[in-house]
């Protein structure tokens, strides 16, 4: 049986890929979220902050042949990511207890 060497980081690759897409559509729920609650400064930063966690996650492990420009480190990308889904998710439910229990 014969092992591939680039399997592991294609599969990093697609994994950090998912992740930041998965983050994007959350900060743009978010967003939407606080736009329709009079927020729009938080819902263009929502959005935009989602867009660049995403397109870190993307740029950052290429899973191309050349697999070298996002060797350097990981810690700065997996470090933003967790703090925006933190931020998120708090954001998110400020909204959602604001829309529950505000009326």
């Amino acid at each position: 049986m014969t092992v591939d060497p680039g399997l592991q980081p294609q599969r990093t690759a697609l994994a950090w890929q998912r992740t930041g897409l998965s983050v994007l559509l959350t900060c743009v729920a978010t967003g939407f979220a606080a736009l329709r609650h009079g927020f729009p400064a938080l819902a263009v930063g929502a959005i935009l902050a989602g867009a660049v966690i995403c397109h870190l996650a993307v740029r950052h492990f290429p899973k191309g042949p050349d697999r070298t420009a996002g060797t350097d480190t990981v810690w700065p990308t997996m470090v933003a990511t967790v703090t925006l889904v933190v931020i998120t998710s708090f954001v998110g439910s400020a909204l959602a207890v604001t829309e529950t229990f505000g009326r």
